[in-house]
């Protein structure tokens, strides 16, 4: 089950002052490294590994572990593979 970050505003991204997200598919997505920025801005009290291991606990909890958005590249990785005629790492019951 996906979580929001936050109710949308007016113009459809969460409230948080300086929070600038985008909406994919229903959910509002910010990039990780502001997110890490912001949280070590408002807790200077915790260290960045603590939080980046908190915010990918969260993550997988939101998400189940499946990725919102995938790099465009990874996308290109996996055609050139299929192009190839490469199943490796492909469960045999997903295989058609």
């Amino acid at each position: 089950m996906r979580r929001r970050l936050g109710a949308p505003d007016a113009r459809g991204s969460p409230r948080r002052k300086g929070l600038s997200a985008v909406e994919i598919d229903g959910t509002y997505v910010v990039d990780t490294r502001g997110a890490l920025r912001r949280l070590g801005d408002e807790f200077p009290g915790l260290s960045a590994a603590r939080l980046r291991v908190m915010l990918v606990a969260e993550w997988e909890a939101s998400t189940g572990g499946v990725p919102l958005v995938i790099p465009a590249d990874v996308e290109e990785a996996v055609r050139e593979r299929l192009q190839a005629g490469s199943l490796v790492d492909v469960p045999r019951s997903r295989r058609r």
